[in-house]
């Protein structure tokens, strides 16, 4: 038996223009109910105005791989076990642990009602850019098993990686494209 842990991506979202995007309603873990290996993570902000809020969010936000910081990112690790099946075949125990953080704000009571409005909305739309990135995660998971199963076990990694390449080009896509970031009023007004 051959025991693998792969981290196939660190998917980092909202990078850019978005990292100063103020936030005050956290994300609910109900959201990502469908996914349930993902645990949802926080960090506060307590600022009532814009531009303290932004301040926060690029002191306190999660870092991205260019050494900045982001206002959300999800991270999903797939998770592997091969044993040998017959020949030129594997039997693939496979899992998937993802973890997406959000900020938090610590009083949105003390925001004014316009500036908490245009942050509720703010935030159900993070929420649905970050879901999207755990689920197109998740729908790779069957072509990764796939990947992994057919064939012999000592180039099941080469085939993984070829799957791997294939979602991280998708992710890509997605936050380029007409459902990312933009598209989806995910910039703060």
């Amino acid at each position: 038996m051959q025991a693998i842990v792969r981290t196939a991506l660190i998917w980092t979202g909202l990078a850019g223009g978005l990292a100063s995007a103020p936030l005050a309603v956290p994300a609910t873990a109900q959201s990502f109910a469908d996914y349930p290996r993902t645990k949802i993570e926080y960090y506060t902000v307590s600022a009532t105005n814009p531009r303290d809020l932004r301040r926060q969010i690029r002191n306190r936000g999660p870092g991205d791989s260019g050494g900045g910081t982001v206002t959300a990112r999800a991270f999903y690790t797939f998770k592997w076990t091969l044993r040998t099946n017959g020949p030129k075949r594997c039997k693939a125990r496979l899992t998937i642990d993802s973890k997406v953080i959000f900020p938090k704000h610590s009083n949105p009571n003390g925001l004014s009602p316009e500036l908490r409005a245009d942050w509720e909305r703010f935030i159900r739309e993070l929420e649905r850019h970050e879901m999207q990135h755990i689920r197109l995660a998740y729908r790779a998971l069957p072509k990764l098993r796939a990947a992994l199963e057919n064939g012999h076990c000592k180039s099941a990694y080469n085939r993984a990686a070829k799957v791997e390449a294939a979602l991280n080009r998708q992710q890509r896509a997605f936050d380029a494209g007409p459902e990312g970031a933009v598209a989806h009023g995910m910039l703060f007004p």
